[in-house]
Formats: C-alpha cells, structure tokens, sequence
C-alpha cells in the first residue's frame, strides 16, 4: 500500500476543506511500516509542525480555500518535514 492511495476518503477530505497535516496524520496511522509505528508520535508532531504553525491552529475539517493553501504550503516548505525523506527515495527515477 502507499500512503495516500488508501482510498479511505482522503481525496474526498482534501476536496472537503480538510487540513492536510490531519490528512497525513491519518495515512501514518494506516501503515504497518515498523519504522513508522515505532516512531509514530514523533512524526505526528513533526507534521503538525511547531505551536504557531497553520497546520496546528487551524481546525481538521471545513477550511476555506486560502487556509487550505496556507497549510499545503507550509507543510511543503517545512524544512524539518523535507529532512525526513524516505532513504530510499530516488526522485530521478
């Protein structure tokens, strides 16, 4: 399975007005990867991103279209998120 492919309504929420931190948040839940269920706390927060962050103040659900952006954006550019890639990520291929 890959994440964000569960078809467990996630395209649905993100077309919703859901925030896309909680989205993420929900996909991590869904794995069965050991690395990710031995450090799974730690990755939430890190995707909620500091107290201040968009992310964290906005609410799960019903976001208007420019908190929606605001958060995608934020989380996209999140320097700590960017520096957990995946090891084996090739981005060439």
């Amino acid at each position: 399975r890959v994440l964000g492919l569960s078809g467990r309504g996630g395209p649905r929420r993100k077309l919703s007005g859901g925030n896309s931190a909680y989205i993420t948040i929900g996909e991590l839940k869904l794995s069965s990867h050991k690395k990710v269920e031995a450090h799974r706390s730690a990755l939430e927060e890190a995707v909620l991103g500091p107290l201040d962050s968009a992310r964290r103040r906005l609410p799960k659900n019903a976001l208007t279209v420019e908190e929606q952006i605001d958060v995608l954006v934020e989380q996209a550019t999140d320097a700590n998120l960017l520096g957990r890639t995946y090891v084996g990520w090739k981005p060439w291929l």
